[in-house]
């Protein structure tokens, strides 16, 4: 059964555009290069350039000017590089809006599905599942998530012990993230398939506690995950 995905302040650009969002990068030094928008997320941007060095440096400033036939006029956001990843003659370069409001505020762009990604095969995320802070856990393993919710499969003697919560308490660790994440999350439906429990749960995090580094988190694991699918992609066609 695919995912259901639940609202969020993410946004990408709108689905009516005839044509992809276009990207200019202008860095500090005055270099220009251009690119296609892959995602445009809540402060994010993912953007692919064609015959570009890896002279761009992590860190490194610019300010991005957006076009397509769904845009007026430019829309200007500086930003700052965060994540570079290189594929024969193509840059994928992962951005940071300096002002989020920018993208945000955009009249061009709509509020979207929040946009999930599953884990890599080789490195599997599980997570613990208590109907109370110090209840005992029930193992799950998590199919797929996004900054709002996610998708987690339980072993079905095991659902026993949450079958009447409506909310658990999450534990979470992601690949590469040497903490785990703690919050509370509502279950907002329960899938039999085969010998298990696929469970949807949305994340509340006005009830969460740190709610910004556990949203940052998440949100941080989402766009890496995108930017390596483009490139499992690109691999896969080059293949």
């Amino acid at each position: 059964m695919p995912p259901q995905p639940e609202d969020s302040n993410d946004f990408r650009a709108a689905q009516s555009c005839g044509t992809s969002v276009r990207a200019t990068l202008t860095l500090a030094d005055g270099k220009c290069c251009a690119g296609t928008v892959l995602e445009l997320s809540q402060g994010g941007i993912v953007l692919e350039l064609e015959g570009v060095s890896n002279a761009i440096a992590i860190g490194d400033k610019a300010r991005v000017a957006l076009t397509g036939e769904c845009l007026s006029t430019p829309l200007l956001v500086n930003a700052s590089v965060t994540s570079r990843s290189s594929r024969n003659d193509a840059l994928v370069l992962q951005l940071v809006a300096d002002d989020p409001r920018r993208l945000q505020a955009s009249p061009t762009l709509r509020r979207r599905l929040s946009v999930r990604v599953a884990p890599r095969h080789d490195a599997p995320t599980l997570a613990e599942l208590r109907p109370e802070r110090d209840a005992a856990p029930v193992p799950a393993r998590v199919l797929d998530l996004s900054r709002s919710g996610l998708r987690v499969e339980v072993e079905l003697l095991d659902e026993g012990a949450i079958a009447d919560c409506t909310r658990v308490h999450v534990r979470m660790l992601l690949a590469s993230d040497p903490q785990p994440l703690e919050f509370v999350a509502e279950i907002r439906s329960r899938t039999l398939q085969g010998e298990h429990i696929q469970c949807g749960l949305q994340i509340l995090l006005d009830q969460t506690e740190g709610r910004e580094e556990v949203d940052r988190r998440l949100g941080r694991y989402v766009m890496a995950r995108q930017v390596e699918g483009v490139l499992e992609r690109k691999r896969s066609q080059a293949s």
